[in-house]
């Protein structure tokens, strides 16, 4: 099977596309957040649907991604979820405690830091998204 059917399926559980950028971003970020917090299991739908309003919100007044060709988008959602597919795997590995493997997830969590100025580790998912 396709990884980007495998992560059709899995998205569509909780009414999210491969095909959109707030979407995926929101796949990534929530990823990034559980590695932060030592989080294996998938959170509900209803926080999942608030991280994603919270992004499309954002992503509005982001003339980067306003701006941006279908194509740009394109290329933005898949490396998004390329991303996003590494850190859930390494959330569902076994060995995922060891010195290697947080070793990665801290990266991930150093990147998001650095890229959107974010400390996720720091924050909580909450029904209405993410909170300090």
């Amino acid at each position: 099977r396709d990884l980007f059917q495998a992560l059709d399926q899995a998205m569509d559980e909780h009414g999210l596309r491969t095909d959109n950028v707030a979407d995926a971003l929101t796949v990534w970020l929530i990823n990034i957040w559980m590695g932060a917090n030592g989080i294996s299991n998938d959170p509900p739908a209803s926080r999942v649907k608030a991280v994603k309003a919270q992004i499309t919100d954002s992503l509005r007044m982001n003339s980067g991604i306003t701006g941006a060709s279908d194509e740009q988008k394109q290329v933005l959602t898949e490396s998004l979820l390329l991303n996003a597919s590494v850190v859930g795997a390494a959330l569902a590995d076994p060995r995922v405690k060891s010195g290697e493997m947080r070793a990665f997830l801290q990266k991930a969590m150093a990147r998001v830091g650095s890229s959107i100025g974010l400390d996720l580790a720091a924050m909580k998912l909450t029904d209405t998204g993410f909170v300090l």
